[in-house]
């Protein structure tokens, strides 16, 4: 299984890649935004079978947030707001933008640097970076995508030995202009090296050695 997101072509192509779930999301009124067969039905969800039918496993009450089209259809919300850690599981996260710093896991024995309590598989993405279903970690000195921020400026993460913990946003993601929901695709959280938020996540991204981040 992939964390990476992808369409039905994923499952046909190659079993490997299925991601977890397909779908992308947009602010548009594409029926990917409302479909929770993509979430609770074993064709579309690799982990469907464990969950049954519910419906909003895979939601955060907090993201509230729809654009105009879509409330103009009498929408509610968007069916998704996590997504998974593309350096974990199958599938080909190297072709993206990915950053040396990070290693691929693709087996329990390889979760290192750092540890399963430490390596976090899924978090809130911030309703303007969340598009297919897979997080790619950001680089050194800036996001390619983006955690949310809409828990009092924090975002909920869970790891890979099965515990969860919200966490506070300090650095670059405590700007105003990171926390607005634009209703737009774009990421606006500028960053530099050392910033405090990207380090926090890329120590806990699953990493290549023990000083790599």
């Amino acid at each position: 299984m992939s964390f990476h997101g992808g369409s039905t072509l994923s499952f046909a192509n190659d079993p490997k890649n299925a991601p977890w779930v397909i779908g992308w999301l947009t602010w548009d009124t594409s029926q990917d935004n409302t479909n929770l067969l993509y979430l609770i039905d074993e064709k579309y969800s690799k982990l469907a079978k464990y969950f049954g039918n519910t419906k909003n496993i895979f939601k955060c009450p907090s993201d509230i947030y729809l654009a105009p089209s879509q409330r103009n259809r009498g929408w509610t919300q968007r069916v998704r707001s996590i997504s998974g850690n593309i350096g974990i599981g199958d599938g080909n996260a190297e072709t993206g933008p990915w950053e040396s710093l990070y290693k691929h896991i693709r087996k329990t024995s390889e979760f290192v640097f750092p540890g399963p309590s430490e390596t976090w598989v899924y978090l809130d993405e911030h309703p303007d970076s969340i598009n297919d279903a897979g997080f790619f970690n950001p680089r050194v000195s800036s996001w390619i995508d983006q955690p949310a921020t809409y828990h009092n400026g924090a975002s909920g993460f869970a790891f890979a030995d099965g515990h969860s913990e919200i966490h506070k946003w300090v650095g670059s993601l405590k700007q105003p202009r990171a926390q607005k929901v634009k209703l737009n695709t774009s990421v606006d959280a500028p960053a530099k090296a050392g910033d405090a938020d990207i380090r926090w996540i890329s120590y806990r991204s699953g990493r290549t050695s023990e000083k790599s981040y």
